[in-house]
């Protein structure tokens, strides 16, 4: 016959171990929002889509058409 125990294991955190994990989180989500990238505004992403359709003027001349009129588009609906 088989005997089966089982114990069962109450988790006890040290002392000042919830008190630790908060400012740690507190300290980490500050940290995040101070190194946060700033919001780029519609006329900078325009700006990037025309640097890398010049970019790729040489080697797909059909893809940089295709980027530049995706960003006049985008340009007429959302900068002005």
């Amino acid at each position: 016959m088989t005997a089966i125990t089982a114990s069962a294991f109450s988790r006890v955190a040290p002392r000042g171990a919830v008190v630790a994990a908060e400012v740690f989180t507190r300290v980490l989500n500050g940290l995040r929002v101070m190194f946060a990238p700033a919001p780029r505004s519609f006329a900078q992403e325009v700006a990037e889509v025309r640097a890398l359709a010049h970019a790729l003027r040489n080697e797909d001349p059909r893809l940089s058409t295709e980027l530049m009129c995706a960003a006049d588009r985008y340009e007429r609906h959302y900068v002005g």
